[in-house]
């Protein structure tokens, strides 16, 4: 099971590096907020208050969980610049970060799994690459049906059991002696469906997308991924090995297996999106 406490501290320690390492969180939360754009232009959208309108967003309440520096806000206020945003993350310099991005903004630390407001609170919620990091998507999902308005919509993506698989692969060849380390697998489509139906919540769309990215090595893309706070755990074998080693290993199966066509290795990011309501 994930370790809350852990995550909280790599997003902590990750808010001054975020921004100019997450190129991948940067496309995705572009993607969610043009969806989220599409729902109202095309007037898919049920819950504003009457007398108001859904396209200027006039009155509507907007919550991004997960908010990390607060990129899907500064998307989606283009978009609605009448709307109120509240932007919650589980790290508290990620909150200020947000702030800080998008003075406007309320930001509150909060566990996805357990939000602290009022039900029916909001007209959206969104979401950009959080929820690969719920311990009970079950129990998260039904927090958003509580605080999520009749009629109200919840976009989000998530990251799918095919990311980095490079990355698991290159770690099972250089640990031959134990088990390989054991980066999170994410949840894929069927148990993220489940989950928000068993919450309550009705779905309106889902798609996947596969982004490939190319890093010159494997410590290239370790450090990427802890500059943004999602770096995987690697423990030393049982017989004593040491990281350092595995590591060299584990470069060497990468480089060999996952080559990019020009130089350096392949990382491939499975990106689920979801699109539900409140009905």
């Amino acid at each position: 099971m994930t370790d809350k406490q852990s995550i909280r501290i790599s997003f902590s320690k990750a808010a001054s590096t975020y921004d100019g390492n997450s190129d991948v969180q940067r496309e995705v939360a572009l993607e969610v907020s043009a969806l989220i754009s599409g729902i109202i232009r095309n007037g898919c959208f049920a819950v504003a208050p009457r007398g108001k309108s859904v396209f200027s967003g006039e009155g509507l309440r907007v919550l991004d969980i997960g908010c990390g520096t607060g990129r899907l806000v500064g998307f989606l206020r283009s978009e609605l610049p009448d709307a109120s945003f509240t932007g919650s993350d589980i790290a508290l310099p990620m909150v200020y970060k947000a702030i800080e991005n998008n003075k406007d903004i309320q930001g509150v630390t909060a566990d996805c799994d357990e939000l602290p407001f009022t039900g029916s609170s909001f007209d959206i919620i969104c979401s950009s690459l959080t929820y690969q990091w719920s311990t009970d998507l079950l129990s998260a999902f039904k927090e958003v049906k509580r605080v999520l308005k009749t009629g109200g919509i919840f976009t989000f993506s998530t990251l799918g059991p095919d990311t980095l698989y490079e990355l698991r692969a290159s770690y099972a060849q250089a640990c031959t002696k134990s088990a390989p380390p054991s980066p999170i697998v994410f949840q894929g489509v069927d148990n993220l469906l489940m989950n928000l139906k068993n919450a309550g919540l009705h779905i309106i769309g889902v798609e996947k997308r596969i982004i490939k990215k190319r890093y010159d090595s494997l410590f290239a893309l370790l450090k990427t991924l802890k500059n943004i706070g999602a770096a995987p755990p690697v423990k030393t074998e049982k017989n004593g090995l040491a990281i350092g080693s595995i590591l060299r290993k584990a470069q060497e199966a990468y480089s060999r297996e996952f080559p990019w066509p020009e130089g350096g290795i392949t990382a491939t990011y499975e990106v689920i999106y979801v699109t539900a309501c409140k009905i």
